[in-house]
């Protein structure tokens, strides 16, 4: 079986929840603050790859489907915060682990939303709440 950091928070929210979406692979409605981060993030990810920060807000917009709830000068403010230029790092790095060597371990996945040419591992976040992982 294959655990993130996303997946194992949801079961302790509500195992429900986390029973419908990964075993009987229902969908959950995109709420704003998923459509915000997703916004944020591929914006971000086109700054650094080189588009100007209006293509970039543009294209993150459009990535979160142009959700209902969104405001793209939302997009525009969090992404003018946000310290980032181009090249600065890979984005969107998947990895993939077992946490042990044992041959039945489970393995741990997610993504390094930016890895800087150091070694620096950055993760963003958009949400309005602090939470410790």
């Amino acid at each position: 079986m294959i655990f993130s950091f996303s997946r194992l928070n949801l079961y302790r929210q509500c195992p429900y929840r986390f029973y419908n979406k990964y075993v009987l692979g229902k969908e959950e409605p995109v709420t704003k603050p998923l459509a915000l981060g997703k916004a944020v993030h591929q914006a971000i990810d086109d700054i650094i790859n080189g588009s100007s920060h209006e293509e970039a807000v543009l294209n993150g917009y459009a990535s979160a489907g142009f959700h209902e709830d969104l405001v793209q000068q939302e997009i525009s403010d969090l992404v003018e915060r946000a310290p980032v230029y181009w090249k600065m790092g890979r984005t969107e790095v998947y990895f993939k682990l077992p946490p042990s060597n044992s041959h039945n371990a489970p393995e741990i996945q997610g993504y390094i939303d930016l890895l800087s040419p150091d070694g620096a591992i950055t993760d963003w976040k958009t949400n309005r709440s602090i939470y410790g992982v």
